[in-house]
């Protein structure tokens, strides 16, 4: 029995009007794996057990001609901030604890 790994991905897409939106969706739940999806902005989340980014990214982009991975990380990152990137935290340390 495989250990299950949870990702979460974040693609950029061109998400002009309701059609292309619809068109990531659908491409996006239909892959293996996919236990949820969501869109902000011009970015869709999708977060599964065992996905594979790149095949998801080469779904994406051959339907909407360009779609761009931006991030593959754990699906159970308790991450502060906005989830992108590194950093988010402010605790530096020291003081305040007697």
């Amino acid at each position: 029995m495989r250990p299950h790994l949870i990702q979460k991905i974040v693609l950029k897409l061109p998400l002009d009007d309701e059609r292309k939106r619809r068109k990531a969706f659908k491409a996006a739940v239909g892959m293996n794996g996919v236990t949820s999806a969501s869109m902000e902005g011009d970015k869709i989340i999708v977060v599964g057990d065992g996905m594979d980014p790149i095949a998801l990214t080469r779904v994406l982009r051959y339907g909407l001609d360009y779609a761009e991975l931006l991030s593959v990380s754990s699906g159970d990152d308790k991450k502060k901030g906005d989830g992108y990137g590194y950093g988010g935290g402010t605790s530096y340390g020291g003081g305040g604890m007697c």
